[in-house]
């Protein structure tokens, strides 16, 4: 009897998720409110609490963690060569890639103290790991040209004149740089 109680919860809080997940990716972190993460997921407002007990930030910070969890390990120490792997990434599958929705709620998180303090262990424990660093503070000032470049490629997947085509030519260009 535990045993599909620990099923189900776990199939409950998965439905959660990615609920989270699916408004995040169509719409934004605006559009995460608990009513409609419950709505999509077919569950009461009850249940949300009982699996994430600080509500959306809770599920945000459960979905940042595997957001971070789907990227791909790095294959290389070499910044450049991860920033690239990277963008490679991004261009295979642009719309709800985990670089996406991270940088979506790395942005709302700015105006959201609670957010902010929901996301942060998530976010210090693997940003830097992003690029082969150790730390945070171990990412040199080399790896900024690569930041800024994945950065912008996942901005341009927001942009009105977003060309798949176009960004899979902007990732070969940067291998070759």
């Amino acid at each position: 009897m535990i045993q599909a109680r620990e099923r189900d919860s776990e199939a409950t809080r998965r439905r959660l998720i990615d609920a989270t997940a699916q408004l995040i990716s169509e719409h934004g972190y605006t559009a995460v409110s608990e009513p409609r993460v419950c709505e999509i997921a077919g569950l009461t407002r009850g249940a949300l609490r009982h699996h994430f007990r600080t509500g959306k930030y809770g599920m945000v910070a459960a979905l940042a963690g595997e957001l971070f969890a789907a990227l791909p390990k790095p294959n290389s120490n070499r910044a450049k060569d991860r920033a690239v792997q990277l963008l490679e990434f991004l261009s295979e599958a642009p719309e709800g890639n985990p670089l996406v929705m991270l940088l979506e709620i790395w942005f709302a998180s700015r105006t959201d103290k609670k957010l902010a303090d929901a996301i942060q262990p998530n976010f210090s424990a693997n940003v830097a790991g992003l690029f082969s660093a150790t730390s945070a503070g171990a990412l040199s000032a080399s790896v900024m040209p690569y930041r800024f470049m994945l950065h912008g490629a996942i901005l341009e997947v927001y942009s009105g004149n977003y060309d798949p085509a176009k960004l899979k030519l902007a990732v070969r260009t940067a291998a070759s740089i």
